[in-house]
């Protein structure tokens, strides 16, 4: 995933994540299923630079942080015909950074085209809020593809 980050005094806040998840699905009527999903992030730290961009106060400019940790989520899933899936959902997470553990809140879209019946590609948004990290309040808006397997 690649995503970028805003909120706070930081540069380089576009970067790349890792995610894995498991979601479990219950039809409730003809193309339409709730879903429960546990996901764990994985920032890809870019590692110190060696230009130093001087802030007001003095110090060199900060990388924006790069999350990582669980989230559980739950949202809706619709099918559309036999080759998309749409789900949209929200969570919460449990995110640290370099020692600081924080809370965050997460919303979802993600559209999936099945290439085979277990099977397809997807394509989708996620959208993280941390309230207060290190007294800033930070947002990541990230863009997925991947494979999901049913």
């Amino acid at each position: 995933t690649y995503g970028g980050g805003d909120g706070g005094i930081y540069r380089n806040r576009d970067g790349l994540d890792r995610h894995a998840s498991l979601a479990i699905y219950r039809t409730v009527r003809p193309h339409w299923a709730l879903y429960l999903e546990a996901l764990l992030i994985s920032g890809v730290d870019t590692g110190e630079d060696v230009d130093c961009r001087i802030t007001s106060q003095g110090r060199c400019l900060r990388d924006y942080p790069r999350f990582g940790g669980p989230i559980v989520s739950a949202g809706v899933v619709r099918t559309l015909g036999r080759a998309f899936e749409l789900r949209v959902g929200g969570g919460i997470g449990a995110h640290g950074y370099q020692g600081t553990q924080v809370r965050a809140m997460v919303g979802q879209l993600d559209i999936t085209m099945l290439v085979a019946r277990h099977w397809g590609i997807v394509y989708g948004t996620r959208h993280t809020i941390v309230p207060d990290f290190r007294g800033d309040r930070l947002t990541r808006t990230i863009g997925l593809l991947g494979v999901r397997v049913r």
